[in-house]
């Protein structure tokens, strides 16, 4: 649970749509547990020791929050460790979220003792990972993209307080797990085509070589129309961007859940891919013997 001191806080009093925030702090580990208590508007990814800790946050209302509780136990080494929480406020009423103003609030306890919380003037900063405040929307119903580039960030900035409800309850369902990474196999040259092998959904990782600096768009879809995947649809687009310099250069996106089975790659010239694919995450199931007499209904089950 929350510290009794953990407040809501931004790094700015008028946020922009579709900004980045991040949150670093150091802390010293000797014991047998640290848990790290998170919630956000409208979600976030913690790293510990650059270690993917936790994301996904579920969605609330403005009158009603809910928090992880994250055992972040295994990602900690005895000594001094460092956290990394990003937290995206979208700033757009969508079908699968209800807008409220830009906020975390956080507490970190390690042997039931509370070694941070987040407070006014705790220190944050602009997460330059990510291309901040652009507007391109997946579509009306899931709300915009999450662009990505090669950047830094300095937490130097006191963050202010915000007016949010504190009727903070737990997450009422489980978290997604993890499959086995879901990498595409390229099946046209001419047109950086992928194709998973089948339907799933997850998590965009890819990994580029940039001969020279320049941008990259991978999109995705269920289907192949006119040899490519029909990703650009009234004002919709279902792609994530990426700037990078020269080098190799490594993306998890964990701010956008995509599905599909086929991606698309559209490179600067001097860009490759050197691996592209979907990092599976579904709803952890118990699978039971279940059976119908309708030999379609039972095959429908199984799809479903």
């Amino acid at each position: 649970m929350f510290d009794k001191n953990a407040k809501w806080i931004w790094i700015n009093n008028e946020p922009k749509q579709n900004e980045y925030a991040v949150f670093e702090q150091k802390f010293d580990f000797s014991g047998d547990k640290a848990t790290f208590t998170v919630c956000a508007e409208k979600d976030y990814v913690l790293y510990v020791n650059g270690k993917l800790a936790g994301f996904g946050q579920y969605a609330g209302y403005p009158f009603e929050k809910y928090f992880d509780e994250l055992d972040i136990t295994q990602f900690c080494v005895k000594g001094e460790n460092v956290f990394t929480l990003t937290a995206r406020y979208e700033g757009v009423r969508t079908h699968v979220h209800i807008v409220d103003k830009a906020g975390v609030i956080y507490t970190l306890d390690v042997d039931g003792n509370t070694v941070a919380y987040s407070h006014k003037g705790a220190l944050g900063g602009y997460d330059n990972r990510y291309i901040q405040n652009t507007t391109t929307l997946l579509s009306g119903q899931l709300g915009f993209g999450s662009d990505m580039r090669v950047g830094e960030y300095v937490c130097d900035i006191p963050c202010v307080l915000v007016d949010m409800t504190y009727n903070i309850k737990p997450r009422p369902v489980k978290k997604t797990e993890q499959l086995p990474f879901a990498e595409g196999k390229l099946i046209d040259n001419q047109k950086n085509l992928y194709d998973i092998g089948r339907e799933t959904a997850g998590y965009l990782r890819v990994k580029f070589k940039a001969n020279k600096a320049g941008k990259a768009k991978i999109a995705y879809g269920q289907h192949i129309v006119d040899g490519g995947v029909r990703y650009a649809i009234w004002g919709r687009e279902f792609a994530f961007n990426f700037e990078m310099p020269e080098g190799e250069h490594e993306f998890e996106q964990y701010f956008v859940r995509m599905s599909g089975r086929y991606i698309q790659a559209f490179l600067d010239e001097g860009i490759e891919i050197v691996s592209v694919g979907i990092m599976p995450y579904l709803y952890p199931l118990t699978e039971n013997e279940f059976k119908l007499d309708n030999p379609l209904d039972q095959k429908i089950y199984e799809s479903s």
